[in-house]
């Protein structure tokens, strides 16, 4: 072959390797998948205790103790409504005022919020891996400005199961000391989806015997965060209102919670606590 064609030959390989480069399909981009996170949460501020401790002891009061509500988010973007319990009196935010929070959630399930609160703005961060107790404060929360600020603290976040099931165990008296107890069964459902106010509805009944018996039904129950509720919490001290309360399970299956019963129909204590078994 002469240096002319082999010349040509390798123009002709070259176009055609050309040709076949353009023709084929480009390498699809990798899609990313976010987390879906949308449900009821549960945020704990931690306390940063002085070391070495003073002497005396000294209170450290907390404008926010802990955050709880609903979230839902949509590829990476996060809404939702929480509200707060406070450490303070009088309380730098009322407890049942809305806070609507929004962000965003990384591929890795890391989590950004951010809400005005109180004349200031909250901002919170959690890394993926800790929506579980004990509580690890792996995450960070601060509010800058307004009635509640706070310096930078850890956080510790969690996402709660819905509490639906059935709980039993035996509850004893807290207040006025009797020989008895009470049974408890409590069948409660909760709803799916929250409502306006970031909180779960929840109706059910808890049957009752021993010291007394009965059973309260339950048509206008709460859950928010990780806490059940028989019916909205109010600061009506003067009227003993009959109400069942219960931390619920951070986990799905059989786990134990303390519940407590206030002002049961007919019963001798006006305050009943104990453990329940989620059957």
């Amino acid at each position: 072959m002469t240096t002319l064609s082999l010349h040509r030959s390798l123009a002709a390989a070259l176009f055609l390797t050309a040709i076949v480069g353009c023709g084929a399909a480009p390498a699809p981009t990798p899609q990313i998948v976010y987390p879906n996170i949308s449900g009821d949460w549960q945020f704990d501020v931690e306390t940063i205790q002085p070391n070495p401790p003073p002497i005396p002891p000294v209170n450290i009061q907390m404008p926010i103790l802990d955050l709880f509500g609903s979230l839902a988010s949509s590829n990476s973007r996060v809404t939702g409504i929480l509200n707060a319990s406070t450490g303070t009196f009088p309380a730098c935010i009322a407890n049942n005022a809305d806070i609507a929070v929004t962000g965003t959630v990384a591929a890795d399930g890391t989590l950004s919020l951010t809400a005005p609160i109180a004349g200031g703005v909250l901002t919170l961060f959690l890394p993926p891996n800790t929506n579980q107790r004990p509580f690890g404060g792996a995450g960070a929360y601060q509010v800058e400005g307004g009635a509640c600020a706070q310096p930078q603290l850890p956080l510790n976040g969690f996402s709660v199961p819905n509490g639906s099931g059935t709980y039993t165990g035996t509850l004893t008296p807290a207040l006025t000391p009797t020989t008895g107890s009470l049974t408890i069964t409590a069948t409660l459902l909760q709803a799916t989806n929250p409502n306006a106010d970031g909180q779960y509805p929840v109706t059910g009944i808890i049957a009752y015997s021993g010291d007394c018996t009965g059973t309260l039904t339950i048509t206008n129950g709460l859950v928010y965060g990780d806490q059940f509720q028989s019916s909205p919490f109010t600061l009506n001290f003067g009227v003993a209102t009959e109400r069942f309360t219960l931390p619920l399970p951070f986990s799905p299956g059989p786990i134990n919670s303390i519940a407590s019963f206030i002002a049961p129909a007919g019963c001798a204590s006006g305050l009943y606590h104990g453990t329940l078994d989620r059957q």
